[in-house]
């Protein structure tokens, strides 16, 4: 996994003259003298300071474009390791679970897996097509309705739970940003990029949030002009065509269809997670709470199958399958099916794709993004909303 690099602090010398002695003061990296007030601009991102007794960060404004001093969210703290239990029993009684999931993509590919090799069925589970939304809002609100159990998503539940709805757990990862960023062929280089329109998806998706940071990185903040349309990559893609962008961000195994198929004339730039210098979950499977406790052993079945999917993407033995269920299921040619998993394979260790507990560090990354955007408020406490204990006692299940 990619962590944070981090840099030498500087110590202060002292040079002795005679009975004198001469303070050489260096800057500590990171630290900045107090500004007058919050709010007030700075800068350098990221760098840090205290302000009446409170941390601030130095934060690009999502409103202003400018970088300007704010309150900076407090880190969730990683709970210990769970301790060793024995091999629990649940009972088996068959259940039927009704899942919604935003887009399509590599994200949710341990789900599809267990589906297509019958690990759900196994587990006495009913698990049908999901419903796929265009927007991850939607598929929040077709959780918090009832209308389904689970939602595979992105943060847009966290902006929910911020606004009063508590009864919602996060109980899986759906891993890290398997996104890139693709334009015309002859666009070699993000450099090139520079005062374009490139078409994204609404504001708060996490394609969006982390494509941003990888665009101000490579070209500046301000640089580039975001133009935001829903429905999905097939709806981005269609916008570039359309001449509304130069570029757009897609989501995989989409990003891999068309860099592969010459009738587009467009490639892979670069893809976002190589651009980004920390951990990030993309977001993550929700459930209610109230559900949780009535249907724990289903919950229980239903993580140790999407484990056990996990697992079969994880063994590039099983090659031969995973591409042919990615062309039957996405549509897309035999060659963007063998790029699409070569990625994946790629991916998996550095971005936890194969590993569906949560790191709740890289989801506090990923909340203070959000914070530094406007779309989160950075009061929602990471640990009373994530419990692991259903899929530490998958793990303890599947032996």
């Amino acid at each position: 996994m990619k962590r944070f690099v981090g840099r030498p602090v500087g110590r202060a010398g002292i040079v002795a003259v005679g009975i004198f002695a001469l303070l050489a003061a260096t800057t500590i990296t990171g630290v900045a003298a107090a500004p007058a007030k919050p709010g007030a601009t700075c800068q350098k991102s990221g760098t840090r300071t205290v302000i009446k007794n409170a941390s601030y960060v130095c934060a690009l404004n999502a409103k202003s474009k400018k970088l300007t001093w704010v309150l900076a969210p407090k880190a969730a703290a990683v709970p210990a390791a769970a301790v060793e239990v024995p091999k629990p029993k649940i009972d088996m009684t068959q259940a039927k679970i009704n899942v919604a999931t935003f887009s399509e993509g590599l994200n949710y590919e341990c789900f599809y897996t267990a589906r297509e090799q019958g690990y759900f069925s196994k587990m006495n589970l009913t698990v049908d097509t999901p419903v796929v939304f265009g927007t991850d809002a939607e598929s929040t609100r077709a959780l918090l309705s009832g209308d389904v159990d689970f939602t595979l998503t992105g943060p847009a539940p966290l902006i929910a739970m911020e606004q009063g709805a508590a009864d919602l757990n996060i109980v899986a990862s759906i891993a890290g940003p398997l996104f890139a960023i693709v334009g015309p062929n002859d666009v070699t280089s993000l450099k090139q990029l520079k005062g374009q329109k490139i078409i994204v998806a609404p504001t708060g998706t996490s394609s969006t949030t982390f494509a941003g940071i990888v665009l101000d990185n490579a070209l500046g903040a301000g640089s580039w002009t975001p133009v935001s349309t829903s429905g999905g990559s097939p709806a981005r893609m269609a916008a570039v065509q359309a001449g509304l962008g130069k570029a757009t961000v897609l989501n995989s195994p989409a990003a891999e269809n068309v860099d592969n198929q010459a009738k587009y004339g467009y490639q892979i730039i670069s893809y976002v997670q190589k651009g980004l210098s920390a951990d990030y979950e993309l977001g993550g499977a929700y459930a209610k709470s109230s559900w949780l406790k009535k249907n724990q052993a289903a919950t229980v079945r239903f993580l140790a199958a999407w484990i056990q999917g996990c697992n079969f993407l994880a063994d590039a033995k099983n090659r031969a399958a995973v591409e042919a269920a990615m062309v039957t299921r996405y549509k897309i040619p035999a060659k963007a099916a063998t790029a699409t998993y070569e990625e994946y394979l790629k991916a998996g260790n550095d971005y936890r794709i194969t590993v569906p507990e949560e790191d709740l560090q890289a989801l506090n990354n990923t909340v203070r993004l959000n914070v530094r955007d406007g779309i989160l408020k950075g009061t929602l406490d990471l640990n009373k909303v994530v419990d692991q204990s259903y899929i530490q006692t998958a793990r303890k299940f599947l032996g």
